[in-house]
């Protein structure tokens, strides 16, 4: 059975060949999503999958149309699975991944990084590499205020959470944001 459910939402893996990818039945903020799948290539070309937003139209008795979001699957483990069964993997990811994502979620506004919306790969030097997949719920308002007219912080990655935090950025994702054209 290729149907996975981590969210409120369908997913399917698909794989044809040496091709895979998920396709997510009713997305909420499909736009969302492939708007900082977008923004990721634009300034760096990694860490999120290219998605593409389609719909489904199945034909029977009754003509069903099924909006769809279709994402490249990226890794080959679910990360949250991965910490539990070995939580020294966060001791040894890729510091240039882990800078491209952070920037990412920090531009972004991330509402939704928790450690299930990541997947992982070792790489040629056997560090973890993470990407961030089910990106929908992005550039939202980085505080709220509460019924008491507080600010409560809205933005929430799992990447603000880990040591690499105390770690300079990386110097080759200084030098890609440097080297953007903002005109």
């Amino acid at each position: 059975k290729n149907q996975e459910k981590h969210g409120k939402r369908d997913v399917w893996r698909l794989e044809i060949d040496s091709h895979r990818v998920h396709v997510k039945e009713f997305p909420e903020m499909g736009g969302m999503e492939r708007s900082i799948s977008l923004l990721c290539h634009l300034i760096n070309g990694e860490g999120i999958p290219h998605s593409s937003i389609g719909r489904l139209q199945l034909n029977g008795k009754k003509s069903v149309v099924v909006p769809v979001i279709v994402s490249q699957t990226k890794g080959t483990a679910d990360l949250h699975q991965s910490m539990k069964e070995d939580p020294t993997i966060l001791n040894n990811l890729d510091h240039k991944r882990y800078s491209q994502l952070f920037l990412i979620h920090l531009l972004a506004l991330v509402e939704d990084g928790k450690p299930d919306n990541f997947t992982i790969e070792k790489n040629e030097k056997g560090e973890w590499m993470l990407f961030s997949i089910d990106n929908d719920h992005s550039i939202v308002p980085p505080f709220l205020k509460t019924a008491l007219g507080k600010k409560k912080l809205n933005m929430k990655s799992f990447l603000f959470c880990l040591d690499q935090m105390k770690i300079g950025v990386h110097p080759d994702v200084i030098e890609e944001y440097l080297a953007l054209n903002i005109e």
